[in-house]
């Protein structure tokens, strides 16, 4: 915040304190002290000589483990980038399980060194939080002495404690920022946020991403020719404001076809700002989860979290996980957990996962969304009637057809009206996935007199699968094919390879 001249005054006044006293310990035990009363836990300062990384820290007291690393320089002093990096790289080589490592300094972190350092721990996995001092406003440093001047008086001197007590006034919010900032639960949570968001906005706008994640092209932002569901994404925002009073999943279910993993995806893109840290989970990632316990399921978390930030190894992201899920109610929840396509790994114990979701350790810190076939969610799931916090069902519909309604929405992209579609083909247009084969084919379909599903797959392999092959399919060699396939089904046979489904066998 900006400082009136009176504020300026008494934060030059400090600052000039901390830095004219000749005595380096002093800064040690001062902001060994004032952190540690900050945070409710004693921290010890280290002895002189080699310090492994840092001055001071709590040595494990009530399960932190942070190092501060203590810097009283005059503003014509400058800080050695080398030897700072190189701290962080100590300090993890004393306690693996390093929570943060923490720069207090008496002058400006300059930018740069400011981004060295905080990418030098998103490498490593450890969070790095500057408290310096800035000179055109309330300093981070001056607002943590002013939390405690007599801390200050009893470390440096009464005209310290006198500019440190001054300041209070205008110190407060600061100092509600450090203490939040300085929590567990709030270490690394801005960068796992951010990481999580980053990945989403790749599968969204880019088809590959999507496709190496997924399994599927669900990269709506990479197709300008889309429309915004909106009866999905109105229910989907009720259920999301709805939570502060229940821990019911979203279960986002339709037919095949009909988008719901693209509708799930471009409601999570619109509400990204409001989200936490983002896991976009196929039903196939969740293979691992072969026996459903608290356990497991924690050291599933730990490895998404692994591969998310792509740094030290799952055992110290379970760590993290524990910190993470201190995270006050009102902070909101630590994770959206989106579990895509659960009819495609029926193994799972998807019902029983639910349920683990919503016991005590992960109620209020996960919120989940499902996306599965009806079928699956009626017959297989039973509606998940059996959960405490029953889910929120939202069905996911094939396009609208009235009058300016979706079906009419997408056809204004192609130039059409349903004016233009054969009555038969306006019922398969309306399928999101086969729209825009039928826009392709409608031509072929009217003229070969079947409007059918099969016939449309047929005049799409017939070109996709002709140019690979360097020849066409004929019509009688497709209902062949179709025949035998189905006398094998008949006959028992349920497993196929691709040459067993070749059509150029």
């Amino acid at each position: 915040m900006t400082l009136s001249a009176i504020d300026q005054k008494n934060q030059n006044d400090l600052k000039s304190e901390l830095q004219n006293d000749p005595k380096h310990s002093k800064l040690e035990k001062l902001a060994a002290a004032l952190i540690g009363r900050l945070l409710g836990v004693p921290i010890a300062v280290a002895k002189s000589g080699f310090q492994h990384g840092g001055d001071a820290g709590p040595a494990g007291r009530q399960g932190r483990r942070f190092r501060l690393e203590c810097k009283k320089y005059s503003d014509a002093t400058s800080l050695s980038d080398r030897e700072l990096l190189g701290e962080i790289d100590q300090a993890l080589a004393r306690d693996t399980a390093l929570e943060a490592w923490f720069l207090i300094a008496t002058r400006n972190v300059p930018e740069q060194l400011r981004q060295e350092l905080t990418q030098k721990g998103e490498r490593e996995g450890v969070p790095v939080e500057i408290i310096d001092w800035e000179d055109r406003e309330l300093a981070p440093l001056a607002a943590l002495c002013a939390f405690a001047p007599d801390i200050v008086k009893a470390e440096f001197s009464e005209e310290a404690e006198k500019s440190a007590y001054a300041l209070q006034p205008v110190s407060t919010d600061t100092i509600e920022m450090l203490r939040r900032n300085l929590q567990s639960w709030c270490l690394g949570f801005k960068i796992l946020q951010n990481r999580s968001h980053e990945k989403l906005r790749k599968i969204w706008n880019s088809p590959k991403e999507s496709n190496a994640n997924l399994g599927q092209d669900a990269a709506g932002g990479a197709h300008t020719k889309r429309i915004r569901r909106s009866a999905v994404h109105q229910a989907l925002t009720y259920w999301c404001l709805a939570l502060a009073e229940t821990d019911s999943p979203a279960a986002v279910i339709g037919l095949d076809g009909v988008g719901k993993t693209w509708v799930t995806l471009d409601w999570l893109i619109e509400t990204i700002d409001e989200q936490p840290i983002i896991l976009v989970v196929p039903s196939s990632s969740a293979a691992t989860l072969s026996s459903i316990s608290e356990t497991t399921v924690k050291q599933f978390l730990a490895n998404q979290l692994y591969e998310l930030s792509g740094v030290r190894d799952t055992v110290h992201w379970l760590r993290r996980l524990d910190y993470l899920f201190m995270r006050p109610t009102d902070e909101g929840p630590v994770f959206t957990i989106f579990f895509d396509g659960l009819n495609q790994e029926p193994s799972i114990q998807w019902l029983q996962l639910l349920r683990i979701l919503q016991s005590e350790i992960f109620s209020t810190k996960v919120r989940v969304i499902i996306s599965t076939r009806k079928h699956h969610f009626e017959n297989k799931l039973g509606k998940l009637h059996s959960l405490i916090s029953t889910a929120k069902s939202i069905q996911v519909d094939n396009y609208d057809t009235t009058p300016g309604g979706e079906l009419d929405q997408m056809l204004v992209f192609e130039g059409l009206t349903q004016a233009d579609l054969h009555p038969d083909l306006i019922e398969l247009a309306r399928t999101p996935r086969l729209f825009a084969l039928v826009v392709r084919f409608r031509d072929r379909l009217i003229e070969a007199g079947q409007i059918t599903v099969h016939r449309l797959l047929w005049e799409y392999g017939r070109d996709t699968l002709g140019v690979r092959a360097e020849r066409s399919f004929s019509e009688e060699e497709w209902q062949a094919w179709l025949k035998e396939i189905a006398q094998k089904y008949r006959d028992g046979f349920k497993k196929y390879t691709r040459p067993n489904l070749s059509v150029n066998q």
